[in-house]
């Protein structure tokens, strides 16, 4: 069929084209106002907004796969795509019941979801700052190991009660770990999280980021449980640690290598490199439990008790790098401008993370960008503030069989 449904059969003229909203466009009933676009992917397009009620900035997120059009104010998607539409609204509204359900600091709040033009909106926090991969991709070198642990740390705190309510991420990588401007990190793309019962084998769907991605996940049908996200937190770890993507699971179950992190980066101690090859073993069985055997793998003894990362300040992470674009106001704006169209800032170097949308079952690590000599990387103490802890992207769904 290919684009002809785009087309009136009459007189040839388009109909529909491929849009992102323009500045100004209103939402949920003329509450929110498109002020800028700030990213897109796969499924869908997110944009800041203005919530014309409560006069706060927003981030909507608006379902729109890539087989969609916008004819008019209408979500459009041509007949063959309809049934995978379908399931991808099922599971954006998912993401939405799931994040409503938390209210942890490191968990992106959501605000409302509705359905309008064809489609589904989910309203959340609007979060200034960078991803863990623009971080690294603005300092062209990996963390330190305090840096690493830090995160490591406070993921695993936003990521205790999703796991205690029996829900998996599914998806943790450096792409969905944000630094906002005020240090905070925070977990954000829920659209992959599942329900789970350790107790029972289950069967999902073979959704996966290369690299981040355990080999159950591939397999679509296993008993999951918290070492999936245990998996992808430790993928993080690596990745922040070494400069590099983990070599993806399907690889290494064919014989392929995963060189050890203190070995591509002599400032990562034993003990902490030990620690994240654990978190990467390809059985569950063989990885740390839970996140907070994960944790004491690391040797954090303590959660953190304050919402400032060491990360604020460090290169890359500097307030001025995280802050918002001067016309887009701040997180504690009375009156913001709701009519100003966003300015870019300035363009960061390509990186290859989390990696190409390839089949699960053939799924490749994404190309590397070498890590920096390690006579340029500070070695520093591994360290958390205190709390008693108790005794981590492109995607492709594959039917599961």
């Amino acid at each position: 069929m290919g684009d002809a449904w785009l087309v009136c059969a009459w007189c040839g003229t388009q109909i529909a084209a491929p849009a992102e909203l323009p500045v100004g466009a209103t939402l949920g009933g003329d509450r929110y106002r498109v002020i800028g676009t700030i990213g897109r992917g796969g499924f869908g397009i997110t944009y800041e907004a203005g919530d014309t009620r409560l006069k706060r900035r927003v981030a909507v997120k608006e379902l729109f796969p890539e087989s969609a059009v916008r004819h008019g104010s209408m979500v459009l998607t041509p007949p063959q795509a309809r049934p995978s539409f379908r399931s991808a609204r099922e599971r954006f509204l998912r993401e939405a019941r799931v994040l409503a359900r938390f209210t942890h600091p490191g968990i992106v709040r959501v605000y409302e979801v509705f359905e309008e033009h064809g489609t589904a909106y989910l309203v959340m926090e609007r979060l200034s700052g960078r991803t863990l991969v623009d971080v690294l991709r603005a300092r062209n070198e990996p963390f330190t190991e305090a840096e690493v642990v830090d995160v490591a740390a406070r993921v695993a705190a936003a990521l205790r009660p999703v796991h205690a309510a029996g829900v998996l991420h599914r998806d943790v990588n450096p792409s969905n770990v944000m630094l906002t401007e005020h240090g905070r990190i925070v977990v954000i793309d829920f659209g992959l999280a599942r329900d789970f019962d350790q107790e029972q084998t289950m069967g999902m769907t073979r959704m996966v980021t290369p690299g981040y991605a355990p080999l159950e996940q591939y397999r679509g049908e296993a008993r999951f449980g918290p070492t999936t996200d245990i998996y992808g937190l430790a993928a993080t770890c690596y990745r922040l640690a070494t400069g590099r993507v983990p070599v993806a699971a399907v690889e290494r179950d064919a014989g392929g290598e995963l060189p050890a992190p203190h070995r591509l980066n002599p400032a990562i101690s034993k003990q902490v490199s030990d620690a994240i090859l654990d978190g990467l073993e390809l059985e569950p069985a063989h990885r740390p439990q839970d996140l907070d055997a994960f944790l004491a793998r690391l040797g954090v003894r303590w959660l953190p008790d304050t919402p400032r990362s060491v990360l604020l300040g460090s290169p890359g992470a500097e307030p001025a790098d995280l802050a918002p674009r001067p016309d887009h106001g701040s997180e504690s704006d009375d009156q913001p401008d709701f009519g100003l169209a966003p300015s870019p800032r300035p363009e960061l170097a390509p990186m290859a993370d989390p990696g190409p949308a390839v089949p699960a079952a053939a799924a490749t690590p994404p190309t590397d960008v070498a890590p920096a000599p390690a006579a340029t990387l500070a070695a520093s103490p591994t360290s958390v503030a205190p709390r008693s802890v108790g005794t981590d992207p492109a995607r492709v769904a594959e039917p599961v069989s």
